[in-house]
């Protein structure tokens, strides 16, 4: 991974609550900061699709209700 992929800063795994690994490369430490927008998206879409599959929203075209409180 270190030598092939270059914008690879970070790697990170938790099970159960507790880290299983954690690795850093190309000079990042574990507490710096880095662009994630495209990683963001790709959570949010995991995110969409577990939502999906339990039923807590119906399809993509759903609105979600503004928050009025």
């Amino acid at each position: 991974m270190k030598d092939s992929e270059s914008n690879i800063c970070q790697i990170a795994a938790i099970k159960d609550g507790r880290p299983v690994l954690s690795e850093t490369y190309h000079g990042y430490s574990k507490d710096d900061c880095c662009h994630i927008a495209s990683a963001t998206k790709s959570i949010v879409g995991l995110l969409i699709g577990i939502a999906i599959d339990q039923k807590k929203i119906g399809i993509l075209e759903d609105l979600v209700p503004p928050d009025n409180g």
